[in-house]
């Protein structure tokens, strides 16, 4: 079985998608240019710290409550 001249001659996996890592053309027409990797990472970044935000904030809204307003005495006393 002979390889094109495309082929590196090192393959990935059992022989599959590993050529594209030594071919620079190549990698570059399957992930796209490199600003889209920068936008995909800022994205990411800016999902992940919206989730913490969204998580973190009820319970800061809770804890201010409880300590500020909350009065327990008022609770049991009925």
């Amino acid at each position: 079985m002979a390889h094109s001249s495309e082929c590196s001659g090192l393959r990935g996996l059992n022989g599959i998608g590993g050529d594209y890592m030594l071919n620079p053309q190549r990698k570059q027409s399957i992930t796209g240019p490199a600003q889209g990797k920068d936008l995909k990472k800022w994205l990411r970044l800016a999902v992940v710290f919206l989730y913490l935000i969204s998580v973190s904030l009820p319970s800061i809204v809770l804890a201010t409550y409880y300590i500020l307003f909350w009065d327990a005495k008022e609770v049991y006393a009925r």
